[in-house]
């Protein structure tokens, strides 16, 4: 039905939204991704596998775009938000998280994706403060509609660039997974239960396909 009306006339934001949100409840990701991209006029050009990987535009309410936690001191154990990255030597935007030895309570950040079963690499930026001798959070891809963890601990590429460090990992997409999801999340369960404390600004993620060889 969205379909048909989205021939005759352009979808209302809301409408799209409700749409695309009862198809990822029931389980129907790839037809929930597909009406994103046909029936949405403000995607842009070029849509990647994460999409507004580097925070540039403000979230627009999709499960395919980012969905910020903004957290409480206290009550999540994190406050997040979407900043300009000047001060962090950043021209762009980029997401800060200010931890504060609460416990953290669920993802700090998610995305929902729909990839082809396959092999990925997932790099993104990312540069902390006060978070010494503790494991920081990390980004991590995670099956739909169970919760199992694709990726694996990310280790440093390249050289700090400006107290940035770039982290990648490898993971692949089996054929049980309707989605995937990915998700700024503490490293260890013992981590989200005793908390940290600090700063993270982290930006450009960016999941690629791994072409077999």
């Amino acid at each position: 039905l969205a379909w048909e009306i989205g021939k005759r006339a352009t979808l209302s934001p809301q409408a799209l939204l409700c749409v695309e949100r009862r198809l990822i409840e029931a389980g129907q990701i790839t037809p929930a991704y597909r009406l994103r991209l046909g029936a949405s006029r403000n995607l842009g050009r070029r849509v990647d596998h994460v999409y507004n990987g580097g925070f540039e535009s403000s979230p627009s309410g999709s499960a395919f775009d980012w969905t910020i936690n903004a957290g409480g001191e206290y009550r999540d154990g994190f406050v997040a938000t979407i900043r300009n990255g000047v001060e962090f030597g950043n021209l762009s935007n980029i997401l800060q998280v200010r931890f504060t030895g609460q416990p953290i309570r669920g993802p700090v950040a998610t995305q929902t994706l729909a990839l082809a079963p396959g092999r990925y690499r997932l790099s993104y930026r990312e540069r902390s403060a006060g978070l010494a001798g503790s494991k920081p959070p990390m980004w991590a891809v995670r099956c739909l509609p169970t919760p199992d963890l694709l990726t694996v601990e990310p280790w440093e590429t390249g050289e700090a660039t400006l107290d940035w460090t770039t982290r990648t990992t490898f993971f692949s997409v089996p054929d049980r997974c309707a989605g995937q999801s990915i998700r700024l999340e503490a490293q260890t369960r013992l981590s989200a239960l005793e908390g940290l404390r600090g700063t993270l600004a982290t930006d450009d993620v960016v999941i690629s396909a791994e072409t077999v060889r």
